[in-house]
């Protein structure tokens, strides 16, 4: 299984292709899909589908244009799908982007698998920053969304508070090997994590 990685607009989302045995799977494509699409024609590529950890805008802005164009599904968990549908929903009007709404196809939910090629996912239901946020696993490689970031976590509505510590909890449990990749800026391990991120003691307000 090999990963690559596009950083994609409007702010800064890491788009990552899963590519295995001749399979692309194409996670949170954030709000480019014509750059995307460039990007995969360009390698020859044949996504299978498109893989959300959740539904903000800067990560599914660009899921419907890429499922019409290419003829694949939309996965997402259950409890996000709902974000999917118009601007509001994802939170593109409160920040002014333009946004089309679309719909999930597959409804993810805890301990679900996906594979793309030969590698297969685990689904890690791990709300907080929205209700179905969700990590993706494979062995020692982990696609954490807005859940986990390089020593920072993702921001959540207050009431969300103690939900997150729970799920930051969880992840921090993990074999200190597993390497993530976050929704934005650099990848990280739970090792690093568990020692350098200021939110790994749990003693904590959302200011």
């Amino acid at each position: 299984m090999e990963l690559q990685i596009l950083q994609v607009p409007p702010l800064g989302t890491n788009c990552y292709f899963i590519v295995d045995s001749g399979k692309v799977g194409i996670v949170d494509p954030g709000g480019s899909g014509d750059s995307i699409i460039r990007f995969i024609e360009d390698k020859s590529w044949h996504p299978e589908s498109v893989l959300l950890t959740h539904g903000h805008f800067d990560h599914a802005g660009a899921a419907g244009q890429l499922k019409e164009y290419f003829g694949i599904p939309i996965c997402i968990h259950r409890l996000d799908a709902p974000m999917l549908e118009n601007a509001k929903a994802s939170h593109a009007e409160r920040f002014g982007f333009p946004y089309s709404g679309c719909t999930a196809d597959r409804l993810l939910e805890e301990n679900d698998t996906f594979s793309v090629g030969d590698t297969v996912f685990s689904v890690l239901h791990t709300p907080g920053h929205t209700k179905g946020s969700s990590c993706f696993l494979s062995g020692d490689t982990m696609l954490s969304g807005d859940t986990l970031f390089f020593r920072s976590i993702g921001r959540f509505e207050r009431r969300d508070k103690e939900t997150m510590k729970k799920s930051i909890k969880r992840l921090l449990s993990m074999d200190e090997g597993v390497r993530v990749y976050p929704g934005h800026e650099r990848d990280t391990t739970i090792g690093a994590e568990k020692k350098f991120n200021p939110f790994a003691n749990f003693d904590w307000e959302w200011e």
